[in-house]
């Protein structure tokens, strides 16, 4: 039977080479082309995730969290293109702030009104 990369996992990783790509980027040997739905598991898919996320790699296009995370300069609607162009952008830029927010205030809670 063929194998089917479609989207799977964290970041919904699709098509033949992102999964070669990740296959290579994780030193997997290859299972990734031969058992697709090993991106299914936590482990794989958070692998995946945070491969791409960090250096840009697999389906992130060259985008890494350092572009739009650093310092106290934060920029969440751009960095969407690190998984998925804009779509959605404003409502997960607002869901990810409330996040920061939340984690803010479990570290320094001291602080009111971040």
């Amino acid at each position: 039977m063929e194998n089917i990369y479609y989207g799977r996992g964290y970041v919904q990783l699709t098509w033949w080479r992102s999964y070669a790509e990740a296959s290579l980027r994780l030193k997997n040997n290859f299972d990734l082309l031969t058992s697709p739905d090993l991106v299914l598991t936590r482990e794989i898919s958070y692998e995946i995730m945070s491969e791409g996320m960090r250096n840009g790699t697999i389906f992130a296009n060259g985008h890494m969290l350092i572009h739009y995370f650093c310092g106290s300069y934060t920029n969440y609607i751009a960095a969407r293109q690190i998984v998925n162009g804009c779509d959605k952008a404003d409502n997960i830029a607002r869901i990810a702030r409330a996040f920061e927010k939340c984690l803010l205030h479990v570290l320094k809670p001291e602080i009111k009104d971040i």
